[in-house]
């Protein structure tokens, strides 16, 4: 007999028999993890909802147990996944090792059953003794063939490839999606919202589909002024009470729990270096399931140029790191890095940003996936002009991701902090949701 109690923190199963201990043995469900048990292992556990189903769009909500009991895992030297053999059991096994460490890992094949308590009944617990005596460690880092995607492969076939996935706003989705394993080099002129544009998308992603961002941006500290930002975004009003259109104590409440949700920030004690930020946006990887990591802006990085190291080849070298670091922990990376300072042209005006002028060199361009800008065309002429257009100039996977072109007919709403595409708000359902949770009347504004 089992149960969960109602509305309870998700942990993992038997908690108490696996903390502080080595090995373990992880499940995806309590009868599973009992069979352990009868084999006389002990240090056995389990997720608390099953696997997640390979057609979710985030697993964030399904393993929130792992997050909440992650200090299990960070002691233990070793854990032995024991997964149900199939689509749901492999999916789940990916994750477990993208969040424990494949360095920590054994991998218990139960074929050709499906999960351990099958091999229980039909061969007895000598059978799953044995099966854990031969369990695997995960393909040997750099060594590769076509069998280790052979799956992914198929599926893709079957299935489609991995598409980016929606903004929610369909004018940015035909210029520019999200995909995992991607590098994207935001770029602009200063106080032009490269920042606060890409938090928007942030916020929106995460309301709509549980996304988690870990955020490393030393030019918006204090924290109280990054959060207070992301909160007046999602609410639409400000936090301030000497503004008229302040939000209530109860739409506070509910941002505060939202941006807790989804946004950590990375602010080491001392050195700003990419080594250290990588640490910090791996443990929250496997500690808090995150699904992107921003850097903003580039300059503020600790850089370790080489003896004689031309910044052209250092910057080549940097973006590799970016690359790698989205690869291995299935994340989209966004840098933030400026434009050099332009020449005003015969109207006034800066010229519209370029793939090429990327403060740095070129390097930046050649090495991204995809180059993305943020530019208020009318800015140097008229400061309170707040039209905005958003493009990608550099889309590597066209088919998959979207096409390089501008947005238009964008304009900022500094009231709300958020941006209004045609006069419309990609918050409007956003808001609808929290209203019916609310029940607090939300009145909508056209873009001032």
């Amino acid at each position: 007999f089992f149960t969960q109690s109602k509305d309870a923190e998700p942990i993992i199963y038997n908690y108490d028999g696996v903390i502080n201990k080595t090995p373990i043995v992880i499940c995806e469900g309590e009868l599973d993890s009992l069979s352990w048990e009868v084999a006389g292992i002990h240090t056995h556990t389990s997720v608390n909802m099953g696997a997640p189903n390979t057609a979710d769009k985030n697993i964030n909500k399904k393993l929130e147990c792992i997050d909440n009991c992650y200090e299990v895992f960070e002691s233990a030297k070793c854990v032995y996944i024991a997964v149900d053999n199939d689509d749901n059991g492999r999916y789940l096994e990916k994750e477990l090792i993208r969040r424990i460490g494949v360095e920590k890992c054994k991998l218990v094949d139960f074929s050709p059953f499906k999960d351990a308590n099958e091999v229980l009944l039909q061969e007895g617990k000598e059978s799953l003794l044995e099966r854990l005596k031969i369990a695997e460690i995960p393909k040997v880092e750099g060594i590769f063939s076509v069998d280790d995607v052979e799956e992914d492969l198929y599926d893709g076939f079957h299935n489609g490839q991995d598409m980016g996935t929606t903004t929610y706003i369909p004018q940015v989705d035909a210029a520019w999606t999200w995909r995992n394993g991607e590098v994207n080099v935001w770029t602009g002129y200063q106080n032009e919202g490269k920042s606060l544009f890409l938090n928007q998308l942030c916020v929106i992603k995460a309301a709509k589909e549980n996304f988690k961002f870990a955020v490393f941006s030393p030019e918006n500290m204090p924290m109280t002024d990054f959060y207070n930002d992301l909160i007046e975004m999602y609410i639409g009003k400000s936090t301030n009470p000497k503004y008229a259109h302040q939000m209530s104590i109860d739409e506070f409440n509910q941002a505060l729990k939202f941006v807790r949700k989804h946004f950590y920030l990375i602010y080491p004690n001392k050195h700003f270096l990419l080594d250290t930020i990588f640490d910090k946006a791996k443990y929250l990887v496997r500690s808090r399931g995150i699904n992107s990591l921003i850097i903003d802006p580039y300059n503020t990085v600790h850089h370790k140029i080489m003896n004689g190291e031309r910044e052209d080849l250092y910057i080549s070298r940097f973006m590799a790191e970016l690359k790698r670091f989205a690869i291995d922990n299935n994340v989209s990376v966004h840098l933030v890095a400026h434009q050099i300072t332009p020449r005003r042209d015969e109207t006034g005006r800066y010229p519209k940003p370029d793939v090429n002028y990327v403060k740095g060199g070129s390097e930046f361009a050649n090495k991204c996936d995809n180059l993305l800008y943020v530019w208020r065309p009318n800015r140097a002429v008229d400061f309170s002009d707040k039209s905005v257009i958003f493009g990608s100039q550099k889309i590597k996977k066209q088919k998959l991701v979207g096409y390089p072109q501008d947005v238009n007919h964008i304009e900022f709403n500094i009231k709300e902090q958020r941006y209004y595409f045609n006069n419309i708000t990609p918050f409007r359902q956003i808001d609808e949701e929290r209203n019916n949770k609310n029940s607090t009347p939300i009145i909508y504004k056209e873009s001032e």
